[in-house]
């Protein structure tokens, strides 16, 4: 389904506001790494040219689905996110878009439901228990949900029951039934290019730490997950009785056009629209936007795309994730 293109005048003005908006976002960014990189506050499509956020914003206003990949505690990649939904939520159409999260797990939808009848945007996360669910603050989710709220869009949990996702990661997909494998996607058949990739990727998030033998549930994991969002976004958009936008906000790993939750929508809906938009820490060294698509076999080109644009930003100040690791497994040696 096409949707209201940007190119009125009403909007060039909003445009304007935008990139306003953009620019004292850079000028003020909350994350403290690599703050002054010639990438931070860039935005490349997928053939690694830079472009405009108002070719972004046109792009993911004709979708029916738009993905934000994250990365999980950088704050500025959630001021983003709510930059770019509250944009979508200024359409004509826009208080019938629904926001999937990944950090909220199907079983507490009526609790969501609940709350969302008379929201709290700096309420929510205490009311939904956030702070015992392992994700970082809420005040890092904060922006997304006002940004929800003001524009009175739906939220729907994304995540797996917990469950579920044990019974998978201990005892592989023959823990669910024929129906809910293929609920969950497992009836598509990855590639070989695919199923390596997904695997690379699952090994270089744990920094090529884990055992081979550990590899094979994990991947089933990622991969119920990418079904579980991929179903939440699709009911979003039909429950209502209409074809409205569905916005999901994951971890980058999840909105990957190669393998992840797009292949998935794109196998159960080849004509629908979806852009998938991820924002990127900076590197220090690493000043060529190749550098960048070049990671874990990434390119830029639009055949074989990995992401429709990717928005940089500099890095959270954080413990190096990889060295805690090592340390869990000496400690457990």
């Amino acid at each position: 389904m096409e949707r209201v293109s940007f190119k009125s005048a009403i909007w060039l003005v909003a445009f304007g506001f935008l990139v306003l908006a953009t620019q004292a976002i850079a000028d003020e960014w909350l994350s403290t790494e690599e703050t002054d990189h010639p990438l931070a506050g860039k935005i490349v499509n997928s053939s690694g040219k830079v472009v405009a956020l108002t070719e972004l914003i046109d792009a993911a206003a004709q979708a029916d689905y738009v993905l934000l990949g994250e990365t999980h505690d950088n704050a500025d990649h959630h001021r983003l996110q709510a930059q770019i939904i509250s944009q979508l939520g200024a359409l004509p159409e826009g208080d019938n878009a629904s926001v999937v999260f990944e950090m909220l797990n199907y079983d507490q939808q009526e609790e969501i439901d609940r709350l969302m009848a008379d929201p709290d945007p700096a309420k929510f996360g205490n009311q939904i228990g956030w702070e015992t669910s392992g994700w970082p603050d809420w005040k890092y989710y904060q922006p997304i949900m006002e940004a929800i709220v003001e524009h009175q869009m739906d939220v729907v949990a994304g995540n797996p029951n917990r469950n579920t996702i044990r019974a998978v990661g201990r005892d592989g997909i023959d823990s669910l039934n024929q129906e809910e494998q293929d609920r969950f996607g497992f009836d598509i058949t990855l590639a070989e290019e695919q199923s390596d990739g997904l695997l690379k990727a699952v090994e270089f998030g744990h920094c090529g730490l884990m055992p081979k033998v550990s590899l094979a549930p994990m991947v089933n994991v990622q991969r119920l997950k990418d079904g579980a969002l991929a179903n939440a976004m699709m009911s979003a958009r039909t429950e209502k009785g209409a074809n409205d936008l569905a916005v999901l906000i994951a971890g980058s790993g999840h909105v990957r056009k190669d393998y992840a939750v797009p292949v998935i929508l794109r196998h159960r809906e080849p004509d629908a629209g979806i852009v998938a938009i991820s924002f990127r820490e900076v590197v220090n060294g690493e000043e060529n936007i190749s550098d960048y698509f070049d990671d874990r076999g990434e390119n830029a080109t639009a055949d074989n795309r990995t992401f429709d644009f990717i928005w940089f930003t500099p890095r959270a100040e954080r413990e190096d994730p990889c060295e805690k690791l090592r340390q869990h497994f000496e400690g457990k040696g």
